[in-house]
């Protein structure tokens, strides 16, 4: 069964599995992820509309920048794809568990047009760098989340230097 939303009962807690959709996106379309040329058109497909949905502050632009990041490091043979998932964990984790800060940064670096400086130079001067940690879900300065190890459905465990 390929069922994305996990739910723990015994922490009234339903949560999408993002590592289960995307390897299961990547076996579905092997034509687009295992040929270069395919993932860079698809690539510039989902920047084009991650960078709407940043203008217009949608919860999706977050999304695509997790695919997009496994597509940059991606090399076309599924048998890599859980360590290049496990190596780009952590900047989906930042932008994730960020402000909207970090995902217009993300498209900012990407995109050719210039549509996002301005909004970026204003979110960098209101917004500093924050993440979600994983263990009690309160958002912290980034520098102060660490990584603690890995659990059974392969997500790095971020938590609150305090909880150490």
């Amino acid at each position: 069964m390929n069922a994305y939303i996990e739910i723990d009962l015994e922490r009234k807690k339903a949560e999408f599995n993002f590592h289960k959709f995307v390897r299961n996106l990547f076996l579905s379309f092997p034509v687009v992820t295992n040929d270069e040329s395919h993932r860079k058109i698809l690539r510039g497909i989902l920047l084009s509309i991650g960078t709407d949905a940043t203008l217009n502050r949608s919860e999706s632009a977050i999304n695509i920048c997790g695919v997009v990041l496994l597509l940059e490091q991606y090399k076309g043979n599924i048998d890599t794809f859980d360590p290049v998932f496990h190596s780009v964990l952590p900047k989906i984790r930042d932008i994730n568990g960020g402000s909207w800060r970090d995902a217009i940064r993300f498209y900012t670096k990407r995109i050719s047009c210039s549509c996002l400086k301005q909004l970026y130079a204003q979110a960098k001067k209101k917004e500093e760098k924050v993440g979600v940690c994983f263990t009690c879900n309160k958002t912290f300065a980034r520098t102060s989340l660490m990584i603690a190890g890995e659990s059974h459905y392969s997500i790095v465990i971020v938590m609150h230097s305090s909880l150490i």
